[in-house]
């Protein structure tokens, strides 16, 4: 029986309707409304971030009425409550906890901050900051040189690494910058001292056990590095990623959203080269996390002599010593090896409060409740050395 207009008409109607279904599920833009689909999958995240966030309450805080996470519940539970557990026994619970939060990151802090001694501030009463500098750096250098040669350690950069400072314009250099090449120059002789005394150690412990003496050290090169700052970064992922975007301005081709709360922590790094044997380096770096001489490394890169045997690539070696690495090599063994090493020693501000001026990244009201530094005026531990 062939289709009458009627027919035609509810036809047309139905394939018309399930287009339009298509389009509202699949709809593949966010404005004017989200499809039908897109609507399902946030629905299912968000179920997915209230069970997560249920049971973080549950394990800190214990259970809660079914009504406070489903509004259609039938009716509120009635919960069991102890008649002892008062909000302020609670608080009282809270703010112990917080306390020993606080010591203990206070005690980290400790264990991991660079003890600066006295001389690494410029005087309050020194007019030229950069004299007092020079100065500094002129006798510590010479001490140095004096404590190397009667360790049999051979220090190749008289200068220490600080020529293009001294060479400077003293006369105006700031105070700020003054203190900050202090403490670069005492990192600089805390690194240098720790190098010495691990081939002394090594030397000494050889000679108990009666073997020929073989530790050595020379140190090739010292190249101390403007302080910088860091803090904490937080990753966190991102609900919106897909891996089929491929513009990156698109706030859906992060996978991980990246949250950088305020700086609190001031690096002083110094890089050193150093020519030495195996048991001489590891006494070195087993020295460094010593707490109040507390070193970061930062970057360590090996090579041995045995590399320059290598005919197809000496890349790394040359990347170590340079493009003539043997004739570098000033009286290697096969024992020995180069180091190349940033370490760094650590300080601690307040997030407002850096020293040399530099700016907190993000501000107090970025970071958690518990976590916020105490207002001025309140009591706390010193921050400084």
């Amino acid at each position: 029986m062939p289709m009458d207009a009627t027919d035609s008409k509810l036809l047309k109607g139905m394939v018309a309707f399930a287009v339009l279904g298509l389009v509202i599920y699949y709809y593949p833009f966010s404005w004017p409304l989200e499809s039908y689909k897109d609507q399902i999958e946030h629905l299912d995240q968000t179920r997915q971030q209230i069970a997560q966030t249920k049971k973080d309450h549950g394990l800190y805080f214990g259970p809660q009425s079914s009504r406070v996470w489903d509004p259609e519940a039938p009716e509120m539970d009635i919960l069991p409550m102890d008649s002892k557990e008062t909000m302020a026994t609670r608080k009282v619970e809270f703010e112990a906890a917080i306390a020993k939060l606080r010591k203990t990151i206070n005690d980290l802090q400790e264990s991991s901050r660079m003890k600066f001694i006295g001389w690494t501030d410029v005087p309050a009463e020194e007019p030229n900051p950069g004299h007092y500098f020079t100065y500094k750096w002129d006798k510590l250098r010479l001490e140095l040189d004096k404590a190397a040669r009667n360790a049999g350690v051979e220090i190749m950069d008289q200068d220490i690494g600080f020529t293009r400072f001294v060479k400077s314009d003293v006369h105006t250099m700031s105070r700020p910058r003054a203190d900050e090449l202090l403490r670069e120059l005492y990192i600089t002789e805390t690194i240098i001292r720790l190098a010495i005394k691990a081939k002394s150690d090594q030397e000494q412990e050889e000679r108990k056990k009666s073997l020929k003496p073989e530790a050595f050290m020379r140190i090739r090169e010292v190249t101390p590095q403007d302080s910088d700052t860091s803090g904490p970064v937080v990753f966190t992922q991102n609900p919106r990623f897909d891996p089929t975007v491929k513009d990156p301005r698109d706030e859906r081709f992060k996978k991980y959203i990246t949250r950088q709360y305020p700086h609190f922590i001031r690096q002083y790094p110094v890089e050193i080269l150093l020519q030495c044997d195996v048991n001489s380096f590891m006494k070195f770096l087993q020295s460094v996390r010593t707490p109040g001489q507390f070193l970061v490394i930062r970057k360590l890169e090996i090579v041995s002599p045995f590399m320059a045997d290598s005919q197809r690539d000496k890349s790394d070696l040359v990347k170590i010593l340079g493009d003539n690495p043997m004739q570098n090599a000033l009286n290697y063994k096969d024992e020995h090896i180069w180091a190349r090493i940033s370490a760094a020693g650590m300080d601690f501000f307040e997030p407002s409060e850096a020293k040399g001026g530099t700016a907190a990244v993000g501000g107090d009201e970025d970071v958690p409740e518990m976590f916020r530094r105490p207002a001025k005026g309140q009591q706390v531990e010193p921050s400084g050395h």
